[in-house]
Parts: structure tokens; C-alpha cells; sequence
């Protein structure tokens, strides 16, 4: 009597390169059936998989990771302020904090530019429930303390990185915030990216908060990451009381700005200007900036410098004259048929020192001793 319906089941462990699913053949020995391609089941819905659809069944598919979301926004534009960075994570899979393929799985967040300048570890926070919860103990750690993240700031590549040390669900909504100071220099907001090692997910843009109105403010825009408003006066008068020669004099000044003025403010101190050598740490990171690969770190910059642009903050950054010092495009040299017209763009602040915030009042001519600024502030 012939058997039927034999039901055989048996389990592996995916790998982590996704393909498509295979043509599996099957044959008997001894008493001898012919290999033949077996029938795939393409209708039934997995219970287990996120997103379920026609198709998820059929043998050794493995499907391609990547993030569902990865929106990052911020809570502070302005130059000096303490700033909260809020990021939300969604992966398409689940992912496994480990298996017999990879020992740790890493998300990197890099091309934090306007970060500090610094090596650290931040704790984060599940910035909407205001404490841990989704986030606890799931990223670097363990499970009794909150989660953290390292930053990296060194050689100009600022960056966020952590691991996942408890599995991750898919479709599930991880929320954390971390907070920096801003720098103290206007800045437009960088195009921040994620990737992910371990299982691999290629490098992509993040998605950043430009419609968001922050309170107190006047447009959408102020909540994309790392935004720093340029400072502008709104009100700037000047008066005297007394107009006779030789007589005392009180000069009044007015003003108002869009911002508020912090007593410190962190702003660059030192810049690579030349890109990395080959060998050193920094060099595989700088393969990817458009920069040159070859190493110089110039000194401390004066009060004066930052005020007046310092000489050696921007380089040429294609062409015969790449790595040159300039100020200006035109410094750069003329393209040629076979490439572009080098550019002249600013480089990676390598290290940070922190300066005070003054009101200066120039071009103040007459009995003044000496001549000239006036401080206020």
C-alpha cells in the first residue's frame, strides 16, 4: 500500500547573506525515485514574521535587514545650548543579539558633524516614557543598568555606536535620546548615517526632523539634528547724552538677539587640515570624506583667529591642489575636461576648547583712551 503524506522536519540556523529562495530537488536511493525540482509553498502567512505575505515560506528565503524607521530629531537650536538628540529605531527583522555567525551585532550613527570633540560614553533614555523602559539594559551593558552608547569624536569623525545585547523584534519602535552642547558656531544640519555590522546593514541617511516646530519657535527646521541657528541681532541702538565738547558723556546701548548669549561657549580649537596617513587610526573613516589621506594637525587658534577665519580651516578637496590650504574655490585651481573644478571646503575640527561670550562695540572715535572696541560683556 503506498504511503503518502510523510511529513519531515528538521531545523537550521539562516544564514545572514539573504538570497532568494533556492530550487531544492529531491531523490530517494535504493529503491530509486528521480531527482525532481519539489513544489515551493508560496501561499502560507508566517505567524512568526513581521510584515507576513505570500512567499515567506518557501525554503531558504532569507530576507534582506534593514531600518523600518531611523528618524532623528533634536530639542535645541541654539549656539551654546544643552541639546538632546532623539533618535527612533525599527528594524524589518528580528535580530539576534548573537549566533554561531557574529559574536555582537553594532549600529553605528556617524557624520555627527558639530559634535564635540570628544572620547565618551552616554547613557541613554527612552526619551517617551521619560525613563528606560524600551531601551533598558537592550544596547551595550547588561540587563541591570541602563543602556549606553560610545561616542567618538577624535581625528574630526564624530560618531555613536553601540551593540544589542538582547534580541530585537521587528517592526518594534525603539526610542532613546542622549544629550550634547551645542557648539557655538551656526551650522546647517549634517546628513547624519546608520549602519549596522554583525547582520549587515548597509550605510544610509537617516531620516531628520524637519517639520517639527520646537516651542518657542519661529519655523519648522529647528529640530533637524545637530541645527544650530545662525545668531542675529533683532535691536541694535546707540545714544548719547550730552553732545558739547568736553562734557561727561553717557553713551546707551540697546539690543536684543534671536538667541540667548551663554558666558561659555565651545567652539573649535584645532582642525585637521590635511586628511589622515595611511597606517594611522582614522585612515579607513577618511577613505569615505571626499578628504585626502595624508596627516598634518595645526596649533591652537587666538581669539583673533576664530573672529577673523583662520587660514588653514578649509583644503581643496579635489584635483592636483587636493589638501591645499585655502580660502576661497578660486584658490583651488581650474578643472580640467577629464574632472571637476576643485572645491575649497571646510575641514573636521579635531579638538575643541571652550571661550568666552563678548559684546563688542567698535569704530568708537573721539576722547575714548584707547581708540577703538569697547567690551561690554
Amino acid at each position: 500500500i503506498p504511503v503518502k503524506d510523510i511529513v519531515l522536519s528538521f531545523v537550521v540556523e539562516n544564514a545572514i547573506v539573504p538570497q532568494e529562495s533556492p530550487d531544492v530537488f529531491i531523490s530517494t536511493f535504493g529503491i530509486s525515485l528521480t531527482s525532481s525540482r519539489m513544489v515551493k509553498d508560496n501561499e502560507t502567512l508566517l505567524a512568526n514574521i513581521w510584515n507576513a505575505a505570500p512567499g515567506d515560506a518557501e525554503p531558504l528565503l532569507i530576507y534582506t535587514p534593514g531600518f523600518e524607521l531611523k528618524q532623528v530629531g533634536q530639542s535645541n537650536p541654539f549656539p551654546g545650548a544643552s541639546n538632546t538628540i532623539f533618535v527612533t529605531l525599527a528594524f524589518t527583522v528580528d535580530i539576534r543579539a548573537s549566533s554561531q555567525f557574529y559574536r555582537q551585532v553594532e549600529v553605528l550613527i556617524d557624520n555627527l558633524v558639530g559634535g564635540p570633540s570628544v572620547e565618551s560614553e552616554f547613557n541613554l533614555s527612552d526619551f517617551k516614557t521619560g525613563g528606560l523602559s524600551s531601551v533598558f539594559g537592550l544596547f551595550d551593558g547588561n540587563a541591570a543598568r541602563p543602556s549606553r552608547a560610545l561616542y567618538g569624536g577624535r581625528y574630526g569623525y564624530k560618531n555613536l555606536s553601540f551593540s544589542i545585547i538582547s534580541d530585537v523584534t521587528a517592526g518594534q519602535e525603539y526610542y532613546f535620546s542622549f544629550n550634547i552642547t551645542n557648539p557655538g558656531l551656526a551650522q546647517t544640519s549634517p546628513a547624519l548615517r546608520i549602519q549596522m555590522t554583525g547582520i549587515a546593514i548597509p550605510a544610509s541617511t537617516m531620516s531628520s526632523d524637519f517639520d517639527s516646530v520646537l516651542p518657542g519657535a519661529t519655523a519648522a527646521g529647528w529640530a533637524a539634528p545637530l541645527y544650530v541657528l545662525q545668531p542675529q541681532f533683532l535691536l541694535k541702538s546707540i545714544a548719547q547724552s550730552n553732545s558739547e565738547p568736553a562734557q561727561p558723556n553717557e553713551l546707551s546701548v540697546t539690543f536684543a538677539v534671536n538667541c540667548p548669549l551663554f558666558p561659555i561657549v565651545r567652539r573649535c580649537k584645532r582642525r585637521a587640515f590635511r586628511g589622515w596617513l595611511r597606517g594611522e587610526e582614522g585612515f579607513i573613516t577618511s577613505l569615505d570624506t571626499g578628504l585626502p589621506q595624508d596627516a598634518k594637525i595645526f596649533g591652537e587658534l587666538t581669539e583673533q583667529d576664530l573672529r577673523l577665519g583662520h587660514a588653514f580651516d578649509r583644503v581643496c578637496s579635489v584635483g592636483s591642489l587636493e589638501g591645499r590650504p585655502c580660502q576661497a574655490t578660486s584658490e583651488c585651481g581650474v578643472g580640467s575636461a577629464n574632472g571637476p573644478t576643485p572645491y575649497c571646503v571646510p575641514t573636521l575640527c579635531h579638538e575643541d576648547g571652550l571661550y568666552p561670550t563678548s559684546v563688542e562695540l567698535s569704530n568708537l572715535k573721539g576722547p575714548l583712551d584707547p581708540t577703538g572696541p569697547l567690551k561690554l560683556l
